[in-house]
Parts: structure tokens; C-alpha cells; sequence
């Protein structure tokens, strides 16, 4: 699901469109692995997943609602 979405959202679709025929990368932050799935790159190394605009809103509200509480330890943690 996420990787249809990633087709429709202007940010990611143009990165995907670029994946990677442009060389050199002009995206050097963004990588994507095995499954499909677009990371982001922090400057600390580490590779988070890049979630579509459109399936944010619902993302949040699945955490914040969840019955193990994770949102419940603070905004930022949640948020990350």
C-alpha cells in the first residue's frame, strides 16, 4: 500500500522517477530498499521510512489509538 501511494505523492514520485536512471543521484539523502520501500537517510546514519502525505493522518491516529499506548510516551518519540 505504501509504495502505491508513493506513486501519487509529488515529493515521492518524483524521487521515485529519478531512482536511478539520474546520475549522479540528485536525491543522495533518499535510498530504497529490496521491497520498494523509500528511507530517508538521517545525518546521524540512520535510515527511517519515508511515509507518504496521504497515509500520514492515518498513520498517527493507528499509533496514537493503539492498545499499547506508544503515543502515550510523549509527542516527540511518537512523532520520530
Amino acid at each position: 500500500m505504501i509504495i502505491q501511494e508513493y506513486q501519487d505523492d509529488p515529493h515521492f514520485s518524483e524521487i521515485l522517477s529519478n531512482f536511478p536512471k539520474e546520475l549522479p543521484f540528485q536525491y543522495k539523502v533518499y535510498c530504497q530498499n529490496p521491497n520498494g520501500l523509500i528511507l530517508f537517510n538521517d545525518p546521524l546514519g540512520r535510515e527511517q521510512l519515508c511515509i507518504p502525505t496521504s497515509m500520514r493522518h492515518r498513520l498517527m491516529e493507528e499509533i496514537h489509538g493503539s492498545l499499547t499506548g506508544t503515543a502515550h510516551r510523549g509527542f516527540e518519540r511518537t512523532y520520530r
